[in-house]
């Protein structure tokens, strides 16, 4: 009884940054990762569960390439500092899939597809992708008191067109007061 499972895998990326100013930044990125995957599976003549045997082969590949942009700032004005950015991302994957796969060998032993009397064969292509647009802005006050807001749309190709928009915003606050108050000695962060 074989049962086989064997992948070739690369993954890639690349990243670079630059500094517009002191405070201000533009960044891009993009990443790869490719593979193939060759499985192979075989259950000899005799066994209890399938007398005459059976042999299947099945191939994958798949590619998935992300892209990502993103425009950010760092600056202090006084005692308010902000750090924000906006970005983009692209994500497009592709996979092919090839089986063959057949049950009773006709000749003894000799373990093959086409050695088979009841075969089958398929074929199956997808390719999808999501483009995305993100921000995010966090406002502090002295060290102590943040506000962050962030928002995330997703246009997915697998949707249908006319729906296929999702838009995920987020705020959040917090307020250190041990940074604002003098505390105890016992309490070192609240």
């Amino acid at each position: 009884i074989t049962n086989e499972n064997i992948r070739d895998r690369f993954i890639t990326s690349a990243d670079i940054r630059y500094n517009i100013t002191d405070w201000l930044y533009a960044a891009a990125r993009i990443g790869m990762d490719w593979y193939t995957r060759n499985s192979n599976s075989l259950v000899p003549q005799g066994t209890g569960y399938q007398r005459g045997g059976a042999k299947s082969e099945t191939t994958n590949f798949v590619r998935e390439i992300n892209q990502e942009w993103t425009l950010g700032a760092d600056k202090e004005f006084g005692k308010i500092r902000v750090n924000a950015f906006v970005g983009g991302n692209k994500m497009v994957r592709e996979a092919e899939n090839i089986n063959a796969s057949g049950s009773n060998f006709n000749v003894p032993f000799f373990t093959s597809v086409n050695n088979t009397s009841s075969q089958s064969f398929g074929y199956g292509y997808s390719k999808s992708g999501i483009n995305s647009l993100f921000g995010s802005a966090e406002i502090s006050y002295a060290g102590y008191l943040y506000i962050t807001a962030t928002g995330r749309n997703d246009w997915f190709s697998v949707l249908n067109p006319a729906n296929n928009s999702k838009f995920y915003p987020s705020v959040g606050g917090s307020f250190v007061f041990s940074d604002a108050f003098t505390m105890p000695e016992w309490l070192s962060f609240g």
